[in-house]
């Protein structure tokens, strides 16, 4: 089976992306002095390095993060509009309407795409997926990719449904993994998809994602 060429969607996330980081980091550093009292205060100041904290900046961002991906989107020219609709966020132009599923996420897990709550095993849309490093309210590193959810084929490859099969169906998160053999129902926008071992020969299971640094 032939996949779809998402590189028209691919080109565009990667002239938005950094447009978007710069007014994330913007928004923030106003913010959060504002809401300090005047104080400078970022990111790690409020919720430190450890513990849950991955956790509660990611699902800060969250909210903010599709305000800052439309504004690029159109500082750059771009169609993108946020929807938030029944499995999918974004709508995206190419050849006719691209619906998307987004997900952002601070954790550093390299070998998972995506991390998201329990009701993310069902989303099967075309993902996007956007992995951030950060000092304060400035991104260091990202790994930025399209991942093609309903061709994926491998059986251990798509969300993971560890907490249905703990009977607690309520709770928890889904991973998003990609077996090797999947590899090509990626498509990298910043950063490397690795199927090896890194500095070795040898097959992973599930392919890494490797950061780059992006200036912006």
């Amino acid at each position: 089976m032939t996949l779809r060429d998402y590189s028209k969607i691919r080109d565009d996330y990667h002239s938005i992306i950094p447009k978007a980081l710069r007014l994330l980091t913007e928004r923030l550093d106003k913010s959060l002095e504002i809401l300090a009292g005047g104080r400078k205060v970022t990111l790690t100041t409020i919720y430190g390095t450890g513990g849950g904290s991955t956790v509660q900046k990611t699902k800060l961002l969250a909210n903010f993060a599709p305000f800052a991906f439309e504004d690029a989107a159109d500082i750059v020219g771009i169609p993108y509009k946020f929807v938030d609709g029944n499995g999918y966020d974004v709508e995206m132009d190419d050849n006719g309407v691209i619906t998307i599923e987004e997900k952002m996420t601070l954790g550093d897990d390299d070998g998972k795409f995506a991390t998201g709550n329990n009701h993310s095993k069902v989303k099967n849309s075309l993902h996007f997926v956007l992995k951030l490093k950060h000092d304060g309210n400035i991104f260091t590193e990202v790994f930025a990719a399209l991942v093609d959810v309903p061709n994926l084929k491998h059986k251990d490859s798509g969300w993971d449904d560890k907490v249905t099969s703990s009977g607690k169906n309520n709770n928890g998160f889904s991973g998003l993994k990609v077996h090797v053999s999947d590899i090509d129902c990626v498509t990298p926008i910043y950063g490397t998809a690795r199927t090896n071992v890194k500095n070795q020969k040898r097959l992973c299971t599930f392919v890494q994602t490797d950061y780059v640094n992006v200036a912006y």
